[in-house]
């Protein structure tokens, strides 16, 4: 009713959409010392969720809000976490190990927290 074309500003969302993940896995790689663009989209979907679902969102609703506390939780508490697991096993090389085990945990964590018809 107002001129506007849905199909043309769908299509330039999902462009956008795509060009941001893309750039926003380069920048989750780099920061973990190793750029693996060929099997990077794979370990970017399982975080994003998990984060979307620990700030709140359901399978129903969710919004911009649970987003950005989503990623403020997971990220602080993978922040947070990973000085603790290195002073309770000093002296050996289980960093990486640690933080993939408490990445999961939490991924996993969230992931059960969705009760089936959408309500959490």
């Amino acid at each position: 009713a107002a001129g506007l074309n849905v199909d043309r500003g769908r299509i330039h969302a999902n462009i956008l959409s795509t060009v941001l993940a893309g750039v926003g896995i380069i920048v989750y790689s780099q920061g973990y010392g190793y750029a693996q663009l060929y099997n990077g989209p794979m370990m970017m979907s399982f975080p994003a969720v998990a984060a979307v679902l620990i700030g709140g969102a359901t399978a129903a609703k969710a919004n911009c809000m649970n987003v950005v506390l989503g990623v403020f939780i997971f990220q602080g508490l993978m922040t947070a976490a990973m000085p603790v697991a290195n002073q309770l096993f000093a002296g050996t090389d289980l960093s990486d190990i640690m933080r993939q085990i408490i990445q999961n945990g939490v991924i996993l964590y969230a992931l059960t927290q969705v009760k089936k018809g959408g309500d959490r």
